[in-house]
């Protein structure tokens, strides 16, 4: 077998860089762990998404939490370490980027870290002592998908077998140093002589993204999507022996050749996941159910077992019969929204994973603990969406189907109207006595909420997202109609008559005046809309280079503001909006933030997730924020992808600069020149076929488009599908579209 060995650009990346936002719930943390990994009666390591690292050197009882240790948003799919100072991970790019893995490398028990960088999935390390080692991954969609490295000196050198099929590996498991075998979507390979030479025997399951391990020569098990498979003849054939067709097996671990435990998470709400137990062989499994779903086992002995999963679920058990979660708080929530009364009293509101209940939530020192305050059946078409408060006594909460008011800090909750006949998505009140609650319907008081009545909406809107006051009689909305339009309407008499302010080309759903004259709107769009005079005029910017909505957007000042995306990515701007700020790590769990000041504040979101940060508006971004963005230019996303043979590139420019677009291949090598001059303000667009600038055929696969303008890059990916010949030239005219003058 030949081989190639592979040199890495290696980083050193401490793992001591500091976290600018901090869980309050759940504990530990709330970000999914998708592998464990027990060494010793002591020491046990996690990691899971947004390159969430977790070690316990005290069997689980207390975790040091490092978040962003590869200083980005990876997912961290495996963990192993060899000792308590040498360890390994392995990822791939949780930002877009399909093809893009890191081996993670320690020396030093997780303080520092080693990142090498490869232009494929890693799924899976594993290690059959101090010195030899394997790594599978996957090229998704590309030639030769399978990848396997190997190697012999503790992982200070790597390998790449050339051996290759079409199939994902997802997972690696060896007996002694020469014998093991490789899973993956619908393939088994097995090598005999340490993964010099590596044999198909099986591709006759339909195994999906599978988990294996082997006890013997001869006697293995896989678990995957709603089975537990188990080989008797090393792994040329498989049989069924546990079916649930609600359930992913996602892991699977022998003590011997009679006892096994495997883990699951299950699709749907109404079906609990579960833990099964063996002591035959997989003759029998005996299930335990459980709340949360898992991803991984590790199993040490048989009074040493833990399993991680969704929401930070950690549990252990010492007798793989009775299982405890080691988890503090709540990780079975969806909190979709959080305000504060004040500097000490906050309330948040959300509804089981389940989709049984609401739940309402308080703290009264600063998120340092939360308790319930309110618990009530739903049904999946009614739910709270939103919570106003004027006080730390008197709120509200609305959604569809009711209004509910408090008037003793949360102690109690009465239904003030309990079948509006819509969708209340927003309420607001500028007193005691004043308020608006929107949605599909709209009411109005004047009493605190004892009479509710109901007025039309404005013309062309079906749906009001969200109401603010301005003045006492001023009401300010936004909301949209059948199609994409967003409309702000402003009524200076209390909702008798309206008037249109602003219409967009997205839906709107934010808005927040911070006093009479500034505001700030946002939608279904990567823009903001900004007034600087009450709303008669409004100013579309656009914060960021990528393409995500805004999902939440809180200004404390008419300078000092934060925006939430829909990816995760958050942003800040102490200029009013001028320049923004952009976070590194995506908390893409996230649906709502909230700040006190310019440096207090939350966020919540899915897993139960209520986060705190104590530096909101920093000063010195270091590490862990990217320099400010110039967005001179906005690059679309081509069409169509996949492509054959040609596909048309859009963009934006915003005001004259150099421009250059090239394309690359997988290996980054430049294959054409799309654009390379000097261009004024306007809209593009440029095609790219499946030719060379030589005039030769370019090979189906994966390429991406990068575009340049001073000091702003912007990349995208596209598929060529197959070759197709069209002519010589793979660049084609570009169009200027005409477009409204830039402001």
């Amino acid at each position: 077998m030949r081989t190639i060995k592979i040199l890495f650009l290696v980083l050193i990346i401490p793992i001591t860089s500091f976290t600018q936002w901090e869980w309050q719930n759940p504990l530990p943390q709330g970000y999914n762990l998708n592998d464990v990994m027990i060494l010793n009666d002591n020491n046990i390591y996690a990691v899971g998404d947004e390159s969430t690292f977790m070690k316990s050197s005290d069997g689980g009882i207390n975790w040091e939490v490092k978040l962003n240790i590869a200083n980005t948003a990876h997912k961290l799919r495996s963990v192993i370490f060899i000792n308590q100072q040498r360890g390994f991970i392995v990822s791939h790019d949780d930002n877009g980027d399909l093809y893009n893995g890191w081996l993670l490398t320690t020396s030093d028990g997780g303080n520092e870290w080693t990142a090498q960088a490869f232009g494929y999935n890693l799924h899976k390390v594993f290690f059959i002592d101090e010195h030899d080692g394997w790594i599978v991954g996957s090229t998704f969609g590309l030639p030769g998908n399978g990848r396997i490295l190997k190697t012999t000196d503790g992982g200070l050198n790597w390998i790449e077998s050339l051996f290759t099929t079409e199939n994902e590996y997802f997972d690696v498991s060896f007996i002694n140093n020469s014998i093991g075998w490789i899973v993956g979507n619908k393939v088994v390979i097995k090598t005999t002589d340490g993964g010099l030479e590596w044999t198909i025997i099986n591709q006759t399951n339909n195994f999906l993204r599978p988990s294996c391990t082997f006890v013997s020569p001869l006697q293995g098990y896989i678990a995957t999507e709603a089975s537990i498979y188990k080989t008797f003849d090393g792994g040329m054939t498989w049989s069924q022996q546990y079916y649930d067709e609600n359930l992913f097996f996602s892991d699977v671990e022998y003590l011997n050749n009679s006892v096994g435990f495997a883990v699951s998470y299950s699709y749907y709400t109404n079906f609990k996941p579960i833990i099964l137990r063996t002591t035959d062989g997989g003759t029998n499994w005996i299930p335990t159910i459980v709340n949360n779903n898992l991803t991984s086992l590790s199993v040490l002995n048989s009074s040493e077992l833990i399993s991680v999963g969704f929401g930070g679920t950690i549990v252990k058990s010492n007798n793989g019969i009775d299982w405890t979660e080691l988890n503090g708080g709540d990780n079975s929530i969806f909190f979709n929204d959080i305000t504060f009364a004040d500097d000490e009293v906050g309330y948040i509101l959300g509804f089981s994973n389940d989709f049984q209940f609401d739940i309402i939530y308080k703290t009264n020192n600063s998120g340092e603990n939360w308790s319930e305050q309110y618990r009530n059946p739903k049904s999946n078409f009614e739910q709270l969406n939103k919570l106003y408060f004027i006080n730390a006594s008197i709120g509200w909460a609305a959604g569809s189907q009711r209004i509910l008011k408090t008037s003793n800090g949360g102690n109690t909750w009465d239904d003030q109207i309990t079948n509006t006949g819509g969708y209340l998505h927003s309420i607001c009140f500028y007193d005691s006595l004043n308020g608006f609650a929107v949605g599909t319907k709209m009411f109005r008081t004047s009493d605190g909420g004892t009479l509710w009545e109901e007025i039309n909406l404005p013309p062309n809107v079906n749906r009001s997202e969200e109401v603010q006051f301005i003045e006492q009689n001023k009401i300010i909305i936004v909301g949209y109609g059948n199609g994409s339009t967003g409309y702000i309407y402003e009524s200076s008499e209390f909702g008798n008559s309206w008037t249109l302010k602003f219409t967009s080309e997205f839906r709107l759903n934010k808005i927040i005046m911070v006093d009479e004259l500034n505001g700030w709107a946002s939608g279904t769009s990567y823009k903001v809309l900004k007034t600087t005079d009450g709303g008669e005029n409004w100013i579309e910017l656009i914060p960021s280079a990528g393409r995500a909505w805004i999902q939440s957007m809180y200004f404390y000042n008419v300078n000092e503001g934060w925006l939430l995306k829909e990816d995760g990515e958050i942003l800040v701007t102490t200029d009013s909006g001028l320049n923004w700020d952009v976070s590194i790590i995506k908390h893409d769990i996230a649906s709502d933030l909230v700040f006190l000041n310019k440096d207090v504040g939350w966020m919540c979101g899915s897993n139960g997730a209520i986060l705190k940060t104590n530096n909101g508006v920093f000063t010195s971004v270091g590490n862990y924020f990217e320099n400010k963005v110039q967005n001179y230019v906005i690059l679309s996303q081509n069409y169509p992808n996949p492509f054959n043979p040609s596909t048309t590139i859009n963009y934006q420019v915003l005001e004259i600069g150099l421009v250059t677009i090239k394309v690359y291949d997988i290996l980054g090598r430049e294959v054409a020149t799309l654009v390379d001059e000097e261009e004024p303000a306007g809209n593009y667009e440029v095609q790219f076929n499946s030719h060379s600038v030589e005039g030769k055929n370019l090979t189906s696969g994966i390429y991406f488009y990068q575009l340049k303008a001073g000091d702003f890059v912007e990349e995208s990916k596209t598929t060529s599908s197959r070759v197709s010949p069209l002519g010589p030239s793979s660049i084609r005219p570009r169009v200027r579209v005409p477009r409204a003058p830039v402001s």
